[in-house]
């Protein structure tokens, strides 16, 4: 459902409503106005969620700033309102601007386009660690913590602001990992499984200090996934890449059998 506010049009969806598609070409940008929105990838007919986003934020500017197509699907993760800002609405909005103002804007596009040409998003290169470290946490002396303590000891950590907690939460939830609950205003958050289900990052140290490194194999069972996914997970920036190690002697053996020529034909997407 739309409506005209000025220039900009008023649309509302409703839980579960498909906003936007991954590879669809863009023609406008939203402000929600009220609500959250999910941002999400498909990977094997699987969501991976990227993050959500509430009232206040922007998503999809990049089809307003450059041609190019979607890249990342929207959901409202609740009932939403959303202003659509598209680029014959925007140009009029601008024409009404004070000279100055308008070229800064032009000047400001016109970055964002060079920006987006020369890199990619990717996420914090902690966001294992993060997440990791938060399920320790809601593990450690009970079932449940508060999400202030937990916000407490993640900022003086690493430095997380809320808004990267609350999107590591989210993962976390989506994933079946945790589960959120209120009483009384104060927030809580439980592993699902109680108390006695072991955190990801105590069960990757109980693999032994004399381990040179973790096959991903078995970084994947720890995880409770699959090699794919972890693959497919670090190509979107979740698992930093840092953190990944070859063997020498397996690479070796592998390189040996694949020949010299196996890259020479670089895989067409």
């Amino acid at each position: 459902m739309a409506e005209n506010r000025n220039e900009f049009q008023l649309e509302r969806f409703r839980k579960g409503d498909t906003i936007f598609r991954e590879g669809e070409s863009g023609d406008c940008a939203y402000l929600i106005r009220s609500g959250v929105v999910k941002i999400y990838r498909m990977m094997d007919n699987t969501k991976l969620s990227i993050t959500h986003l509430k009232a206040g934020q922007i998503m999809g500017e990049m089809a307003v700033i450059s041609v190019a197509p979607r890249s990342a699907s929207a959901e409202a993760a609740e009932d939403c309102e959303l202003v659509k800002i598209d680029v014959q609405s925007l140009n009029i909005a601008l024409d009404k601007t004070l000279p100055v103002i308008k070229a800064m804007l032009n000047q400001l596009i016109h970055r964002f386009r060079t920006i987006d040409r020369q890199s990619s998003l990717k996420e914090i290169d902690k966001i294992l660690i993060c997440a990791s470290t938060v399920m320790d946490l809601i593990h450690r002396d009970g079932p449940e913590k508060e999400y202030t303590q937990v916000f407490s000891l993640m900022r003086s950590r690493f430095g997380v602001t809320e808004a990267v907690l609350e999107n590591i939460v989210h993962k976390l939830a989506d994933q079946g990992l945790i589960e959120e609950s209120e009483e009384g205003g104060i927030r809580r958050l439980k592993i699902k499984g109680g108390p006695g289900k072991e955190g990801p990052e105590k069960a990757i140290k109980s693999l032994g200090s004399d381990d040179t490194f973790i096959p991903i194999e078995t970084f994947a069972k720890v995880l409770k996934t699959t090699p794919k996914d972890v693959i497919v997970r670090a190509g979107i920036g979740d698992i930093p890449e840092k953190i990944f190690y070859i063997s020498r002697e397996q690479a070796a053996l592998w390189a040996e059998d694949i020949g010299e020529d196996y890259f020479d034909d670089p895989i067409k997407e």
